[in-house]
């Protein structure tokens, strides 16, 4: 299969036990650790939720970034999604595809999403999974992100809207709030408000108690789901990068300026 062939995992790691509880299995790979800054949603009504705000049904691509145990990924595979995971830990990368070996529905790229190719991977996987006559259009992301990578994530994705329909992420509460503002008289309004509003329509969801995440987190989380924008619903750029740096030079009078230029006196 494609996704194998460019992203083999790990001779050491094929041999990983399949999952029998996941609190027991990540505490054994040191999960729980006061230095890991990740938190696993074990909680399966939450990934049911966050499943379901993105209106996840039967033939979906889904791409789903650090998968963790799979708990999610088998929320999304049991609506009949196609699920593509990019996973950084290559143990993690072994622990799900053997967990998931029994489908042909799943894939995982055992790489560090920060730094991979999205959309060169995603067109490619396009093509491979589907019949001549009948390729997706578009695909969505559903993913518990690690919170201390949820910019990166935020501005890598949401200028894809020839990949993607939609983005819905768990992120920390704060972050969830500030991300999702777009009215210009608040204090919270940021360059990466510009950024997310030409190219998204950004809603907040629904709260996620810190309680139903393991290892507990000091903080709550919540849903956000962005709608991507095609190009021709924006003013063209001549690169992501090069926008977003102008954007991040601009003093506060200047943003408001360019706001309402794009957008008209939103949030007023």
């Amino acid at each position: 299969m494609y996704i194998d062939e460019c992203y083999p995992l790990p001779v050491a790691r094929r041999e990983a036990q399949t999952i029998t509880t996941p609190h027991s299995e990540l505490s054994t790979l040191g999960a729980a650790d006061p230095g890991n800054p990740l938190h696993y949603m074990l909680n399966s009504e939450v990934n049911e939720q966050l499943a379901g705000a993105a209106n996840v049904q039967e033939g979906d691509v889904v791409l789903e970034i650090g998968p963790g145990t799979g708990s999610l990924t088998n929320v999304l595979l049991d609506k009949g999604a196609i699920v593509l995971a990019i996973e950084k830990d290559p143990h993690m990368a072994a622990l799900v595809k053997q967990r998931f070996s029994h489908t042909d529905r799943f894939k995982v790229w055992q790489e560090d999403f920060v730094k991979c190719h999205i959309r060169s991977h995603m067109f490619l996987l396009f093509e491979s999974i589907s019949s001549s006559d009948q390729k997706p259009r578009h695909a969505k992301v559903v993913s518990n992100i690690p919170f201390n990578i949820s910019t990166d994530v935020v501005k890598q994705l949401l200028p894809m809207g020839d990949v993607f329909s939609e983005v819905v992420l768990l992120l920390q509460e704060e972050t969830a709030q500030r991300l999702v503002e777009s009215s210009l008289r608040t204090s919270e309004y940021r360059p990466i408000n510009i950024f997310i509003n030409f190219y998204s329509d950004p809603e907040y969801k629904f709260k996620v108690p810190r309680s139903t995440f393991f290892p507990q987190p000091n903080v709550d989380a919540a849903v956000v789901a962005f709608k991507l924008k095609q190009a021709a619903d924006y003013p063209a750029v001549s690169s992501t990068k090069s926008f977003f740096s102008m954007v991040v030079s601009f003093p506060m009078p200047n943003l408001l300026c360019m706001t309402s230029f794009f957008w008209g006196d939103i949030g007023w």
